[in-house]
């Protein structure tokens, strides 16, 4: 467990809305992290969240932090512009110091993150950001996050003793990220055999069409899964905790943290756990799946899509080389704790990685951030990447962003 450098809370008396805000690390860079709204949301969840962004961050040579902010809010309330709003306000000398960079996450989109830099007259922390970016309608930053778990779930197949015919998968929270991660699985030859949401979760051996799922017009009084149900004989719903139960060759959690335990880690019946939330399996859970043949992949190692293509984006890499990277960075960062995990689970060797890197920053802060952008440079710079050329060219670009927190 990595201590937060700073917890800071919010009150409805004081600020207008209840929450808090965890800067988990800033050895890196600043703390980067999404703005989770939810009416349940909790200090000990957001502390886990930010955290995994530390992780990730490091994992992958990004100079960022980690950080995650909570606000205790129905996000479908009709009030939702002013607590975003509120929050701008209580966050802005941490945003405008570039201290704390927002994201998106559960209950917040992309417009609203825009829309606290806008609130705060900051458009200029805007520039080459992939908020501002979409492929064929869909957020680039959605679409990287979503890549980057299919290629992660891929190389995990790949990697794999026993090869895996037809595989099938099973998706905690179907939403905008688990519909598109699952619609891209589909594309590959993947069976979605199970899908859940807050409430409830839909089964169908033979396979789920995803796509009647999203387009579905449904009854009053029924969710999107029930209708499906309904029209589909061979469907089920069950309760939402049946997921983690269900015999498939994939599960990939893309919800709330914790889904997996030492407590159930008995019952998962996936040969592969392939996260795209963040901390969905506890630490005490690995050793016991490992023992039961479960391979779990680091979250962060899994869903880094987005901090990736983020941090692309401010170096105005172009949005076909992103993906492509993205793709390559993910696949390798699997690959590697995988193959080389031995006697360690894959998350107890991305974990040592994250703090040797974190530890080499404390005691040599502007030599590790050297280190970090000349990672970069040689990466970008190499046959098939941006030339050296283009790389000097961008320089004042990259440097200048880079010094406005990094070396701070």
């Amino acid at each position: 467990m990595l201590d937060p450098e700073a917890v800071i809370r919010f009150e409805k008396s004081k600020h207008g809305f209840n929450g808090v805000l965890v800067l988990n690390s800033t050895l890196l860079g600043p703390g980067s992290g999404g703005v989770r709204i939810l009416p349940d949301v909790n200090e000990a969840e957001v502390k886990l969240l930010a955290e995994a962004m530390t992780r990730k961050n490091a994992f992958f040579n990004i100079p960022a932090g980690g950080a995650k902010t909570g606000i205790a809010f129905d996000p479908q309330s009709g009030a939702r512009a002013g607590v975003i709003a509120d929050f701008a306000a209580a966050v802005s000398d941490l945003i405008r110091e570039f201290r704390y960079v927002p994201s998106p996450d559960m209950g917040s989109t992309e417009s609203d993150i825009v829309a606290i830099y806008r609130r705060l007259g900051s458009e200029s922390l805007l520039r080459n950001s992939i908020l501002t970016k979409t492929v064929n309608g869909i957020p680039l930053a959605r679409l990287s996050t979503a890549e980057g778990v299919v290629e992660a779930v891929m190389t995990s197949i790949r990697m794999t003793r026993n090869r895996i015919e037809n595989p099938s998968v099973a998706i905690e929270g179907f939403g905008r990220l688990g519909a598109l991660i699952g619609a891209m699985l589909v594309e590959r030859g993947f069976k979605i055999s199970a899908i859940s949401n807050e409430k409830q979760a839909l089964f169908q051996k033979s396979g789920i069409d995803i796509g009647l799922i999203s387009g579905s017009e449904q009854r009053p009084g029924l969710s999107a899964l029930e209708e499906y149900a309904k029209t589909t004989p061979v469907a089920e719903i069950r309760d939402r905790s049946a997921i983690v139960d269900e015999p498939v060759d994939v599960l990939i959690p893309s919800a709330r943290p914790l889904l997996v335990t030492k407590s159930n880690a008995d019952k998962v019946q996936a040969k592969l756990i392939v996260p795209c939330a963040n901390a969905p399996v506890s630490e005490s859970a690995e050793r016991p799946l490992a023992e039961r043949g479960v391979l779990v992949v680091p979250d962060f190692v899994s869903n880094a899509g987005g901090v990736l293509g983020g941090f692309l984006c401010r170096l105005n890499v172009s949005t076909e080389a992103l993906r492509s990277i993205v793709r390559e960075k993910i696949g390798d960062g699997v690959n590697a704790v995988l193959e080389n995990s031995n006697d360690l689970t894959p998350g107890d060797l991305a974990r040592h990685v994250v703090n040797e890197r974190l530890e080499g920053a404390r005691r040599h802060p502007y030599e590790t951030r050297f280190r970090l952008l000349w990672h970069w440079k040689q990466f970008l710079s190499r046959p098939g990447g941006i030339s050296a050329a283009s790389w000097y060219a961008r320089r004042h670009l990259s440097l200048k962003w880079y010094q406005s927190f990094a070396l701070r």
